[in-house]
């Protein structure tokens, strides 16, 4: 079945499940455009570069730091439509799977809570940093308990706050099917529905020692804007 909307009448009892229909309604129609039109790919910024040692100098191969990399603040959209915000420069650590954060948040800080903590250096190797939409529940208030019980009510969360994901993947994309060229008027056939919720930034490769390499041989999706 399609999405469906609500229909409202005069003295409906409206319940928490006809206003979720409503927003999911508009949600998955704006998923769905995005989709269709653009598909997934960065539209502005994400770039994914090396973190400088000194902050009055541009990084390079012999000064930058180890095992770490700079995603600058970026405007993307995900294979499932979603609409993935970098608010701000995030630098990520290879050792680690990745960080969180909030659509629209404000520079990391060195203890910065989202940032997952580093795990086992990791052999020298190839590997992919990519980003995913993800949604946090925020916002907890006191929930009306059912029934005319006396026992404390419980809380439930009130907000859904938009994020993303930045992963340190160890597997590149997945083999995009080619469409062929045509010069008739047929327009290209429907996307199927993606399976890997990621775009992928950058490919880096990390090597003895905790120094990295940014592949600039790799292809990254780019959706159409005109900032281009």
């Amino acid at each position: 079945m399609g999405l469906s909307r609500p229909r409202y009448f005069p003295r409906q009892l409206i319940t928490a499940e006809e206003m979720t229909l409503e927003a999911d309604y508009f949600r998955g129609m704006f998923r769905r455009m995005r989709r269709m039109l653009w598909g997934p790919g960065v539209a502005c910024g994400a770039n994914v570069t090396l973190v400088p040692l000194d902050s009055k100098h541009a990084a390079t191969h012999d000064n930058s730091e180890l095992w770490k990399v700079l995603v600058t603040s970026g405007y993307i959209f995900g294979p499932y439509g979603d609409e993935i915000i970098i608010g701000s420069d995030r630098i990520v650590d290879v050792r680690g799977t990745g960080v969180i954060g909030f659509s629209g948040d404000g520079p990391a800080t060195s203890g910065d809570p989202w940032s997952a903590e580093p795990g086992p250096l990791p052999k020298s190797g190839d590997r992919f940093i990519a980003v995913k939409y993800a949604e946090t529940m925020t916002r907890p208030v006191r929930a009306q308990p059912v029934g005319c019980g006396c026992d404390d009510s419980q809380c439930e969360y009130s907000r859904l706050c938009d994020g993303y994901e930045l992963g340190v993947l160890a597997n590149g994309p997945p083999t995009k099917n080619e469409i062929s060229s045509s010069k008739d008027t047929k327009s290209a056939p429907c996307p199927d529905h993606p399976s890997d919720p990621w775009v992928y930034l950058a490919k880096v490769t990390v090597m003895e020692g905790g120094k990295i390499q940014i592949d600039s041989s790799f292809s990254r999706q780019l959706v159409a804007s005109w900032l281009a």
